[in-house]
This record gives structure tokens, C-alpha cells and sequence, in this order.
């Protein structure tokens, strides 16, 4: 042991010491929570026992999506009378105005050739109405 120098030993010893506070602080750090028994007098104060509120309350969610489902089926069958109810009265509104705009054009016919023979007899000149 006399060929060490005791400036080894020195540094050594530091950083054992060194070691021991870090690990120390480690341990503290992560150390497993004991549980302290809390004596309660129930005649100085009632306690109250209430469940926590929780982020996520399943029963809420399965009422809410079993609503929405319920809605999104009937929105489902009421499209599907829509679509029903399209496929049958569209041609038939197409057809009403299909005939609609021929009897107006026809009638506008009718009547620009009614202008033109009443000017055509005032020009003097006769057309046979048809």
C-alpha cells in the first residue's frame, strides 16, 4: 500500500462520496410511496365519501352513441323516402314543365304571328291567318 499516493485515495474517496449522494437522490426519487395510516375522529369532523369524477365516463358515451345511432338510422330512412319520392315525382315535375314551355312558346308563336298579320294588314298587305 505505500506505492499508492494518497492523492489516489483522496479521489477515490470523493468519488465514492459522490456516488452515494447520487444514488441517494435516485432512491428518494423513485422510491415506492408508503402509506400512512391517518386516524380519523368521527366525532370532530364527518366524512364524506364521494367518486371521483372521472375524463371518461363510459355509460355516458354508450347513451350518447346509441342515441346518435338511433338518429342517424332515421335520417337514413327519411333520405331514403326522399330519394323514393324524387324517383317518382321528378319526371313527372320535367314533364309539367317540358309542356309548360311549349304551350308558352307555342302561345308566343301565336301570338307574334297575330302582330305580324295585323301589321301586315296595315302595311296593306293580306296573309292567310292560320
Amino acid at each position: 500500500m505505500g506505492g499508492v499516493p494518497a492523492a489516489t485515495f483522496k479521489w477515490v474517496f470523493i468519488i465514492l462520496i459522490g456516488l452515494a449522494v447520487a444514488a441517494s437522490f435516485i432512491w428518494a426519487a423513485i422510491k415506492p410511496e408508503r402509506k400512512q395510516s391517518v386516524k380519523i375522529d368521527r366525532e370532530d369532523q364527518p366524512v364524506d365519501f364521494r367518486k371521483s369524477p372521472k375524463r371518461y365516463n363510459h355509460d355516458a358515451t354508450e347513451n350518447r352513441f346509441t342515441g346518435l345511432e338511433k338518429k342517424t338510422e332515421e335520417h337514413g330512412k327519411e333520405i331514403s323516402e326522399l330519394w323514393k319520392t324524387l324517383r317518382v315525382d321528378l319526371p313527372a315535375m320535367e314533364r309539367r314543365i317540358q309542356e309548360s314551355g311549349e304551350r308558352r312558346s307555342k302561345e308566343t308563336h301565336d301570338r307574334i304571328n297575330d302582330i305580324l298579320s295585323e301589321v301586315g294588314e296595315l302595311r296593306g298587305e293580306v296573309r292567310a291567318r292560320k
